[in-house]
């Protein structure tokens, strides 16, 4: 059994899935540039002198509707083996230059099915290669403003995040800023 569970949730096509190759340092995880890879809820586990972790991927947001939402996040909160206690990572695409409404639909749906989780959320903001160097960390500033000011409409007392961490899904060698499995093995 896992010493820290991480919860991965957002949107689809947001790097769920990239993330865990990445962070696992192995492609454990479908991925696909082209359509939806995850259907269902998988854990991938590593030890390490630091403990061990369990990342635990799931079916995008935003995909097909409420009702797909509801079901995947159904699946999510059902799973026999989702521990008592974990933490959330919300991924984001940090390329994206405005706040989506879909982006909008997730989050609030998340906060429904797991308001106790946001007590110790993490944010990771994905394809951060992707934006220009002197613009990288406006563009960061600016989209954890959204989304804290946005959970703050609806979730009372939301403090922010416990972390804030930038990653690439596409260029796998760029480190700058970036989360590495230490991170996450570290206690």
């Amino acid at each position: 059994m896992a010493d820290r569970h991480f919860v991965l949730l957002g949107r689809t096509g947001v790097g769920k899935s990239s993330f865990v190759n990445l962070t696992l340092g192995v492609k454990l995880a479908p991925i696909s540039h082209y359509e939806s890879c995850t259907k269902v809820v998988k854990h991938y586990s590593k030890t390490s002198k630091w403990g061990s972790v369990c990342l635990i991927d799931t079916p995008g947001l935003a995909e097909g509707g409420e009702s797909l939402d509801h079901e995947y996040l159904r699946l999510i909160k059902q799973d026999k083996d989702l521990p008592e206690k974990f933490h959330i990572l919300y991924f984001s695409p940090l390329i994206e230059t405005r706040f989506r409404p879909e982006e909008k639909l997730s989050l609030r749906r998340v906060y429904q099915w797991f308001p106790a989780s946001f007590d110790s959320i993490w944010l990771i903001l994905t394809f951060a290669a992707s934006v220009e160097n002197r613009r990288r960390q406006e563009a960061c500033d600016k989209r954890i403003q959204d989304i804290r000011n946005y959970i703050g409409t609806f979730a009372v007392g939301f403090c922010g995040f416990d972390r804030v961490g930038l990653v690439d899904n596409v260029n796998s060698s760029w480190t700058d800023d970036g989360i590495s499995a230490d991170q996450f093995l570290q206690k």
